[in-house]
């Protein structure tokens, strides 16, 4: 049943919705290392608390047994085991650019975002390139 209200009345189902995102996007902030964060991570993080919360079937719905996800992607639920790296983990890229026989270096630091969903397991990265900045991110430095 549509429920129609006011432009300043407020709905509570909304509301709740809005409030759990927004708790999953701190909690997950509050366990990484990093001061600051650029606005292609905080985009990949709400992906991430969005991805995560439609995983999962909710309660007194249509179906108890499927998750939005499943409903609208035909995808069967995720197998844990096949996800390799958390969000916000620091992690070397190797880069083939041009192979030649300096001794520069062939990989690079990069903070995971979110799985692609492929069937090879890729990742979205986010590194300090100059094609893809992330400007502020102050986390642990590995060698």
């Amino acid at each position: 049943m549509l429920n129609v209200t006011a432009a300043d009345n407020h709905v509570g189902e909304v509301e709740q919705s809005i409030w759990t995102m927004k708790e999953r996007a701190r909690t997950t902030i509050h366990g990484l290392p990093f001061k600051c964060f650029p606005k292609l991570m905080i985009q990949a993080l709400l992906y991430h608390a969005a991805k995560g919360l439609n995983q999962f079937p909710a309660k007194n719905r249509i179906f108890d047994t499927l998750s939005p996800l499943t409903i609208m992607t035909g995808r069967a639920n995720p197998d844990y085991n096949d996800l390799k790296l958390e969000f916000g983990s620091y992690v070397h890229v190797f880069e083939d650019n041009t192979p030649s026989n300096t001794t520069t270096s062939r990989n690079t630091g990069a903070i995971v975002l979110n799985p692609t969903g492929n069937a090879q397991g890729d990742y979205f990265l986010c590194h300090s390139s100059p094609e893809n900045a992330c400007p502020g991110i102050n986390g642990p430095k590995f060698p």
